[in-house]
């Protein structure tokens, strides 16, 4: 994915594009987790910058009642899969070619073994 990245900010108009909206994500950043449809505005603006397309996966992690992560699964065109995860810390793109993909198309991670 890094060859990509710098591949695509290569181009000025999409390195401003993906600025642009990467601020508004992190301009709003404290009121993200408030609700899945947030994260998943949140993510949207991101991953359409990579040409990822979404998947049926995720996980969605809760504290009682509050949303304190939210990982979606995603596909580019040569069917690679990567995954963005937001938690009140941080945004993490990267590829999830470490994730298991289980008999019922779940994700499993090494550390669910």
């Amino acid at each position: 994915m890094k060859k990509e990245i710098q591949k695509a900010f290569k181009n000025k108009k999409v390195r401003k594009a993906f600025i642009k909206d990467l601020i508004d994500v992190l301009k709003n950043y404290s009121s993200v987790l408030d609700d899945e449809v947030k994260v998943r505005e949140a993510m949207g603006k991101i991953s359409k910058h990579f040409d990822l397309d979404w998947t049926n996966q995720n996980i969605r992690e809760y504290m009682g009642d509050s949303l304190i992560a939210f990982t979606q699964f995603f596909t580019d065109s040569d069917k690679k899969r990567y995954f963005i995860t937001i938690n009140n810390k941080h945004i993490k793109i990267s590829d999830a070619s470490f994730v298991l993909w289980i008999k019922d198309n779940s994700p499993e991670t090494d550390n669910q073994k």
